[in-house]
Order: structure tokens, then sequence, then C-alpha cells
């Protein structure tokens, strides 16, 4: 008979909270790439996105494809990951979609979106001229709009769906590019792991707004004053310079942002785990041929984050992230939630990195306060579970879910376990605070129901 290790009922797993939480994404990898695979496979054991939440497609495409057809994407992506979602029972609590390495990244419409923008559009695109021009106005863009206009509220995902409801798109994310003047597998999981490792750590960091005397920097050269000015009155730890120059030797980078076609970087920088880089240019995310630097070369350097365009955008500022990124990101937002509030027109952009990264979370811990013995599950059971928190939030709402699937809500639960197949499963325990940015932290453990096994593990991390 298999035997587990066990633990106490009072054994508790301090997490990191964040605001999108693992459970709410939906992972997908392609099966004809190795590199995708691996990727995923690692992404979701660190950050314990549920096994129910990782779809594998087969895209039909080499594995380093560049681009897909509108018709390829419907079929091969968007209608099986959006159609597996709903049979597996988790489509209602999906709130973004992480693609893993492997994919395209443009699809060749008449004016080209990335494979991000055509899923955040939920694959209806607006008019042509609306994307080329930069005038589709997001939904969940935080402003501003235009120099002296104030933002709105930092909000995370799940407040905007209550707000949008049907009109909520779907925002997207990727995970790394390999293959040519793209990333190693290893690069990318570096960059993945600083971004975990960055989570509450609420670093002494500082933004370098990098003005120049290019069009790609003047385009957003208004927003950088604001952004600073902002970050002061928020007293978070992150701080704002703007410079003439690129930072040298710098080791408290969290954030860069300039407008250049190639940026000659000083490797001596270290930038900080959770850091955000990025340069407005044209061919940032065109890995079609050499010209100018390509985003891959922020996450060779150590960014968690950055974002480049996949065509020709033309100097639009609203086509990539605006400085207020930043303060999104200190409010507690995490880096996916902080880049689409801060992107008025996310349609040719590709993000990459860490989506789950939250330097500015708070701290707190889940503990399971009842749990059964240490045998297999048989019958009804009950588990209650706690929050402790070092800070001032309160967790208000708990909700447990049982192999990745909802099983209720409050600080505790009674279910029948006899209707689960004999053998291991995981109970999750999601706590959240309220408001407009709404944390969350969780804690997981293994029981065995019915005759195969005796005994538990206690298990988690995000």
């Amino acid at each position: 008979m298999k035997r587990f290790l066990t633990a106490t009922a009072a054994a508790l797993t301090a997490l990191s909270a964040q605001a999108l939480g693992p459970h709410e994404i939906l992972l997908l990898v392609n099966r004809a790439s190795k590199d995708s695979e691996t990727v995923a496979s690692e992404y979701a054991r660190m950050r314990g996105v549920p096994q129910v939440n990782i779809v594998r497609l087969d895209i039909g495409l080499p594995e380093h494809a560049r681009a897909m057809t509108p018709d390829a994407f419907r079929s091969s992506v968007w209608e099986p990951a959006a159609r597996e979602a709903e049979r597996r029972g988790v489509g209602k609590q999906i709130l973004a979609w992480v693609y893993s390495c492997g994919f395209p990244m443009l699809i060749s419409t008449p004016t080209p979106v990335s494979i991000t923008g055509m899923t955040f559009a939920r694959c209806v695109l607006p008019e042509e001229d609306r994307i080329r021009k930069g005038t589709f106005n997001s939904p969940i863009f935080a402003g501003p709009h235009r120099q002296g206009i104030r933002g709105q509220s930092p909000q995370t995902f799940d407040t905007c769906a209550e707000w949008l409801r049907d009109d909520m798109p779907l925002p997207a994310m990727m995970l790394g590019v390999t293959g040519k003047h793209g990333n190693t597998v290893n690069e990318i999981l570096g960059c993945l792991r600083a971004g975990k490792r960055s989570d509450s750590t609420h670093p002494a960091g500082t933004v370098y707004f990098h003005e120049r005397d290019d069009v790609r920097s003047k385009c957003r050269a208004w927003q950088f004053g604001e952004a600073a000015a902002e970050l002061r009155h928020m007293n978070s730890g992150m701080s704002a310079v703007i410079t003439g120059s690129f930072p040298v030797m710098a080791q408290d980078v969290i954030g860069y942002m300039t407008g250049a076609p190639v940026v000659e970087m000083d490797s001596r920088v270290r930038p900080l785990p959770g850091a955000m880089m990025e340069h407005l240019t044209s061919l940032a995310a065109d890995y079609s041929g050499p010209h100018q630097t390509k985003i891959s070369e922020w996450i060779r350097l150590g960014a968690t984050l950055t974002a480049g365009t996949v065509c020709e955008p033309y100097s639009i500022w609203a086509k990539f992230p605006s400085a207020r990124f930043f303060p999104l990101y200190a409010s507690g937002c995490t880096a996916i939630e902080s880049f689409y509030q801060s992107v008025l027109c996310p349609l040719q952009i590709l993000p990459v990195g860490d989506p789950l990264a939250s330097p500015y979370g708070s701290r707190a811990s889940v503990e399971f306060t009842s749990w059964p013995p240490d045998s297999a599950w048989r019958g009804r059971v009950r588990v209650a579970a706690a929050v402790k928190t070092d800070g001032i939030e309160h967790f208000s709402r708990m909700s447990f879910y049982v192999d990745g699937l909802p099983a209720g809500h409050g600080n505790e639960i009674e279910f029948d376990s006899d209707t689960l197949p004999p053998g291991e499963h995981r109970l999750r325990c999601v706590a959240r605070t309220s408001g407009l940015v709404r944390r969350q932290v969780y804690a997981e453990r293994v029981f065995v129901s019915g005759r195969h096994g005796t005994g538990n593990s206690a298990t988690g991390g995000i």
C-alpha cells in the first residue's frame, strides 16, 4: 500500500499575497515543442498552477514559426483551448491566458497583431484603421490619456471582470521566446524564477525614465514626471528618476523606459527580481531579422518583464506601456495586471516574462486549522482554514478548490470524499482581500480518497 508523508493540521505555508492567482490563468503548451513543455512544466511547478489549468495544443506549425493566420489561430488555439477549459469546468474562473514558448508571435491579419493582442480581443478585432492608428481603447486601461489628467485607481482583473462582465477582454502573456534572436530555455527559466523570487519583497528599487532626443522617447516623455510624482506620493519603496543616459553599473533597477531602436546596455547592470524594462521601438518583437534591439536582450540582462511590438507600430505611445505601469505595479497588482492597465491599445504588442510577479504584494499565510486524521478519507469530511498576516489587510473571503475546481466558500468546507475517484487529490484554500486591488494567498495539501493509500502531505507555494 502506497504511503505518503504526513504533516500536522497546524502546518503553515507562508506565501506571498498576489492579486491574480495561479488558478485563474490558463497555461497553454505547444505539444510539438520540447521547449514549450519544459518551460510550462517548470512554471506550473514554481507557481502552483493546477494541472486542470494546463492545456496542451496541436497547432500544426513548425516549432519556431513566427506567424499564423487568423483562421489557424481560431481552429488550433482559440477554439480548442476555450472548449477544453469549459469541458474541465475551469472556464468561468479564468481571467488570463499564458502562452509558454513555442507559439507564433504574430497573427497575419491585414494589419498584423500579436498573438496576445488577438487573445485580448477574444478573436474579434476592431476595424483595421483603429489598429493601425492605435485608436482602439482598452476597457481596462487605467490612464491617464493625456498630460494633467489623473488616471483611474488600480484594479485587479477580478474587479475589472465584475464591472465589465461580457465586455471583459482576455489579457494574455508569453513566458518566453526561443529560436533565432530569442532566449535559451535556461534564460527564460531564470527570468521566471526571478519573478517568483520577487514576490512581496517590496524592493527599494529605482525606475529609470531615460529621455532621449528621439521621437520614440519624446512620444511618452510627458508621462515620466507624473509617474515619478505618483510613486513619491505612494511611499511604496519604489522611486523614479528622469535621466539622460542608460544607468551605468546600477544594482537597483526595478524599471527602465526609453525610446530607442538600439539600446547599448551595460552588462554590469543588475536588474532587481521583478524588474520591467522596455524600449519603445518598431521591431523589438519582430524576430524575422536582426534589426533593432530585441526584447530577448532585456530577458538576457535580467528583466522579469518586457514587451515589444510584432510589426511597425509607428511612434504611437498608446500601443506601448505607459509610465503608469510602475505606480500600478507598486499598488500590488501583478505584472500582467499592471501591464494591461498601462497599455491603451494592446493589440500589436507582445508582453513577455512572468505574469504573476508581484514584488509589492503583502505577506500572509493560510493555515489549515481542522484536518481529518492522516489516513485515507472516506465519507463526509470537514476542513477549516484561517489566515495570518503581518500587515493591516483583512482577508475577508475564502474559497476551497479540489483538484483545481471550486468546492465551496467560507472558512470551512464539508464534502463527501466518496464522490472522488480513489487516490491522491489536492485541496487548496484561497483567501482574498476586498477592495479594488484584491490580493490573494493560498495553501494546498494533498489527501487520499478511498481505499488506495494512507496519509497526506502538506504542500504549497505560489
